[in-house]
């Protein structure tokens, strides 16, 4: 039977995969198509040696895990990118 920590986690990963979808649309807009897949490739080589590594201590939950920190690392590398190169509104001012 599945843990609910790691549903969780896997849970917690996808919700870093759908804000890397949000962001990276910046990327697009500035044709930096380059850096998003430099940013994929590293983080899928993360991944992996993250898997590798955490699936052979901790099982599943390691594997799980894994999935997690790599799609966080992704979206955080897309974000810092994107932060660096535009202007992101951050607030809505109302008057």
């Amino acid at each position: 039977m599945i843990s609910n920590s790691i549903v969780g986690l896997i849970f917690l990963g996808q919700i870093f995969g759908g804000m890397y979808l949000m962001i990276n649309n910046y990327l697009f807009y500035e044709k930096k198509t380059m850096l998003i897949s430099t940013i994929t490739i590293v983080s899928g080589i993360i991944h992996l040696l993250l898997i590798s590594l955490f699936s052979y201590y901790w099982g599943l939950t390691g594997a799980a895990l894994s999935f997690c920190l790599s799609k966080c690392i992704q979206f955080l590398l897309t974000w810092l990118n994107v932060y660096k190169m535009t202007a992101i509104p951050l607030a809505i001012k109302s008057e």
